[in-house]
């Protein structure tokens, strides 16, 4: 039930700058993504979502460190897609998120304590250039609190540096989604409330290798596989109806709660660091192999560059 964020790029290499000998680091990042909207009758409809980033860092100590995260990624407007039903679609995408962690960072080991909230609003807008009467709006709102605990072990042999992390995630969900529709006689409303919390556990592998190019050079390409699996987890929720037909009008409302069933999840990331002096420059792509009902695997990319001081 988790998102993957920036993080999930570059492994654990960041760490260069924000731990060793330098009071601390800042840093921006670039992130392109795609993203799943759900739309009218069931459709569904991948865009591209991209936006900036920015991070910083301070050490508390000779291992103690604290870094704060912000992000804003959206569509870039409306793009059409396919017409369903004789309406044409357009649909848009815009999501924040802001982090807070705290880590500590061993000789061969890192224990990290991170805070994340996300806001996510999608929008729907169906015309159809034939019937002036044919309207659509879809307007929906998620907001995420995740809490997670994550402890880590790496080796470096030779030029070799694998890692393995285990991490548990507390994680909250508030969702609001209006669905309205109207045609020359007809005119229906639903509307969604849903509450969703449960805990995750998260399984993480990677190896990465180096070259030392020069003194003060250091090129890091590593890979890195993900999985997540749901611990425990329930969704409580209100759904209304309301039809309105030549003057007649029908409305509902229905309480549930129940367990939340959510599939295991995997990616697989790949990222290429390069740490020259203070400078450390971060690319990285990341793939979900997770096949789940409806949807197509969704990849994304990053690119990120930070200044230790």
């Amino acid at each position: 039930m988790m998102a993957f964020g920036r993080s999930a790029f570059a492994g654990g290499l960041l760490v260069f700058s924000s731990v060793g000998h330098a009071d601390g680091s800042i840093g921006v990042d670039y992130l392109s993504s795609e993203v799943t909207i759900s739309g009218f009758r069931d459709s569904a409809t991948q865009i591209d979502s991209s936006g900036p980033g920015l991070s910083l860092a301070w050490n508390l100590g000779e291992n103690w460190a604290v870094n704060f995260s912000r992000s804003n990624v959206d569509s870039d407007g409306v793009k059409e897609t396919s017409t369903i039903e004789r309406i044409s679609v357009g649909v848009e995408s815009e999501s924040s998120s802001n982090g807070l962690g705290l880590s500590y960072y061993g000789d061969n080991f890192w224990v990290s304590l991170r805070v994340r909230q996300s806001e996510d609003e999608q929008r729907v807008r169906g015309f159809s250039r034939v019937n002036g009467t044919l309207g659509l709006d879809i307007d929906q709102l998620q907001k995420v609190q995740t809490i997670t605990f994550e402890l880590g072990r790496d080796w470096l042999l030779g030029n070799w540096s694998p890692a393995l992390s285990v991490s548990l995630s507390q994680q909250n969900l508030d969702i609001e989604r209006v669905e309205r529709f109207d045609s020359l006689n007809l005119s229906t409303l639903q509307g969604l409330r849903e509450e969703l919390s449960g805990v995750d556990l998260g399984i993480s592998a990677s190896i990465a290798y180096y070259f030392q190019l020069s003194d003060s050079i250091l090129l890091a390409p590593n890979l890195g596989l993900f999985q997540q699996t749901s611990l425990s987890g329930d969704v409580s929720g209100l759904a209304a109806y309301s039809q309105s037909r030549g003057g007649r009008s029908f409305r509902a409302s229905q309480d549930y709660r129940e367990k939340l069933n959510t599939p295991e999840a995997t990616s697989l990331d790949f990222g290429i660091n390069l740490l020259a002096g203070d400078w450390l420059w971060s690319v990285g792509t990341l793939t979900s192999l997770s096949d789940r009902e409806g949807q197509e695997s969704s990849s994304s990319w990053f690119a990120g560059l930070s200044y230790s001081f």
